[in-house]
């Protein structure tokens, strides 16, 4: 299982994954864009259809194990680790 990270944006203009960032010595996250609003679980359900859509994994593999009711979240993603840093990288460049 892995660990990622993710800072939502919700309401976007458009969805997708802006990059990564880093804030003072937290941990590395991605940003994940969504057109969603942040009412009820919408804003929840929409960042792991789109990382599922875009690391071209089941959504039915990924799990937000921490910060359901935040911007900063921890999602838990059962796969190869090699295969999802090399889709990661494909949107945020090389991984921090």
């Amino acid at each position: 299982m892995n660990d990622l990270g993710i800072r939502l944006i919700a309401k976007a203009g458009s969805a997708g994954i802006n990059g990564m960032a880093r804030t003072n010595d937290d941990p590395a996250y991605v940003k994940v864009a969504v057109t969603a609003p942040a009412k009820g679980d919408k804003a929840n359900r929409a960042p792991l259809k789109l990382l599922a859509r875009e690391l071209r994994q089941p959504a039915s593999t990924m799990y937000i194990v921490s910060g359901a009711t935040a911007r900063q979240k921890s999602v838990q993603i059962v796969g190869d680790p090699a295969n999802l840093k090399e889709r990661l990288e494909l949107f945020c460049g090389e991984l921090i």
